[in-house]
């Protein structure tokens, strides 16, 4: 076996077969957003190599099938279940992936084979570790042919599909987050207005009521509580300390807002670039 470590685009190798780390095809391909090699694959070779991937059913962790490589140049694309049902790698599936896939391309007679780094990236394993488990798994497998690991290098289409598939992720989290926080500055701005409307409402009414004094605090409690519809004083003191965390609270909110907005348009200029 002639084994080498190339940087680039894994979809220009010189070679037969190469291989797509992909999941366990439980989830159909159509409702998943295809990332790194998956994009580029998806991009350079249509949706013909998913639709006849999707036939045959989930695989095991670990586990490879082959289809065809579409609009490729390739023989054969082998996709991998290099990733279990957490979006997450090991060293078991990176192994298993790296031996079931020389398996099959050796069992098919190719004599050339280019992989990716199975399991980093979206599988949350280092590009170093990876490699190295690849290459020993690698050193295990008797193969009379060429087996090339690609490394992708930015300006390829492999890294610009990484590195558009994994905004896209990061502009995902980022929505949830900035409606989670437009959610709670709501919430708890709709309380510090209720408790501050009760409050200066009652203090209102108690002067125009003929009170010639400040109002004690205990008078003044006992009349917002009147207007908060409580009649414990200890709740009424409750809600105005509560309201003074919601307005130093609301604010937090709100300027994480805005700098989320801000962020969500960067985000989508980097995808439509």
């Amino acid at each position: 076996m002639t084994l080498q470590i190339i940087d680039g685009d894994l979809l220009d190798q010189d070679v037969e077969v190469i291989v797509n780390a992909w999941n366990r095809n439980i989830i159909p391909w159509w409702l998943l957003l295809p990332q790194g090699v998956s994009g580029a694959i998806k991009k350079r070779a249509g949706y013909s190599p998913f639709r006849e991937l999707a036939k045959h059913g989930p695989i095991p962790l670990g586990g490879a099938v082959a289809t065809g490589a579409g609009k490729l140049p390739f023989k054969t694309i082998i996709h991998v279940a290099g990733i279990d049902m957490f979006w997450r790698s090991s060293e078991r599936s990176i192994r298993d992936s790296v031996a079931n896939a020389m398996k099959l391309a050796k069992a098919q007679g190719y004599r050339s084979i280019a992989f990716p780094f199975i399991g980093a990236g979206t599988g949350g394993s280092k590009a170093d570790w990876v490699l190295a488990i690849m290459q020993d798994a690698l050193r295990a497998v008797e193969f009379d042919g060429e087996v090339r690991i690609v490394r992708y290098r930015k300006g390829s289409d492999v890294a610009l599909g990484i590195a558009r598939e994994m905004t896209k992720l990061r502009l995902i989290r980022l929505v949830v987050r900035f409606w989670l926080r437009i959610a709670a500055f709501l919430a708890v701005g709709a309380v510090a207005i209720y408790v501050t409307t009760i409050a200066v409402v009652v203090s209102v009414l108690m002067l125009l009521d003929g009170m010639h004094h400040l109002p004690t605090l205990s008078e003044w409690t006992q009349h917002v509580g009147m207007g908060l519809r409580c009649e414990w004083p200890g709740l009424v003191v409750m809600f105005v300390v509560f309201e003074f965390i919601c307005v130093p609270v609301a604010v937090f909110n709100y300027i994480k807002c805005c700098r989320a907005l801000k962020k969500y348009q960067e985000l989508v200029k980097q995808i439509r670039g």
